[in-house]
């Protein structure tokens, strides 16, 4: 769309074609008609909360894909492909702030700080300034975004006077939520979600954690430290850099190629690499017991 006027007519329908197509070139991700969100209550106004949250969105793109967010503020994708001349009511609004009327901002995000896994709100009224602005709260569509990483201006700093919602009950609740699923660092590194670090054969316990990385990750594996070996865990990988993997299934895996593993504590080095060949510069850790099930 490089070729194509930003915030024209043209560039509004392509954009628009493209979100319909649900491919690559673009998807609808969030219909309010029909979906509820996975947050209720009171946000600085009555809740709005219809529909039925159906989880997280999982799309598909190619490694470095520039992409921005368009809402329909009163119709849908639709409305707007039937409507050659595009009235103010069913205009989207674009998250890139150049696509949008007098180059005004539409959309923020919660936490000033962050890198990957933020969450972003939305305004459903343009801003066009002055009295206009009064209502603007920006919390018609929250929303989270895994897997790519963009810099929007804070919330605070764009809400009409009497309009900030941070302070409620739910505002605090939606912060809490940013605060424990954002990375607020750019370097490469394996984050350990696991309450509990060592793991047995005999337990439920699940090694859980993220890989962060600005690259696709295409290897992901472990190697004991007190032997030799390497383990395959990339079909554990998540295409959010998330990953699960249950302890028994890990020490299966361990004990196929150790037979001599017994009750004792082994030190777990968990490695992957990036689409560029680099490997993740920060380790984690893993100490685990393999006890063997008692026959």
């Amino acid at each position: 769309m490089d070729n194509l006027n930003p915030g024209s007519s043209e560039f509004i329908q392509e954009a628009v074609r493209r979100s319909l197509s649900n491919s690559i070139l673009g998807y609808r991700v969030f219909s309010d008609r029909t979906q509820g969100a996975k947050f209720s209550g009171e946000l600085g106004e009555i809740d709005r909360n219809e529909g039925i949250y159906n989880g997280k969105v999982n799309l598909t793109m190619p490694a470095g894909t520039k992409f921005v967010f368009l809402l329909v503020p009163n119709g849908t994708l639709e409305d707007v492909v039937n409507n050659a001349n595009l009235s103010s009511d069913i205009r989207p609004l674009f998250s890139w702030a150049s696509a949008n009327i007098n180059n005004t901002k539409q959309m923020g995000q919660l936490l000033a700080e962050g890198i990957g896994g933020k969450v972003f709100g939305f305004e459903d009224l343009a801003q066009y300034g002055g009295s206009d602005n009064d209502f603007n709260d920006f919390n018609d569509l929250i929303f989270q975004v895994e897997g790519a990483y963009g810099q929007l201006t804070v919330l605070q700093r764009m809400f009409a006077p009497q309009q900030n919602w941070e302070n409620t009950s739910l505002g605090q609740e939606l912060i809490d939520y940013a605060i424990d699923n954002t990375i607020f660092t750019s370097e490469s590194q394996i984050i350990l979600e696991s309450n509990n670090k060592t793991l047995t054969i005999n337990d439920d316990l699940i090694l859980k954690g993220r890989i962060f990385d600005l690259t696709r990750i295409i290897g992901f594996q472990a190697t004991l430290r007190e032997g030799s070996g390497i383990y395959d865990l990339l079909s554990y990988l998540q295409s959010d850099g998330s990953f699960e993997i249950k302890s028994q299934e890990l020490s299966q895996k361990l004990q196929a190629e150790h037979n001599s593993l017994g009750n004792q504590t082994y030190t777990l080095l968990l490695e992957a690499t990036n689409e560029l060949g680099e490997m993740i510069l920060q380790e984690v850790v893993v100490v685990f017991e393999i006890i063997p099930p008692v026959n």
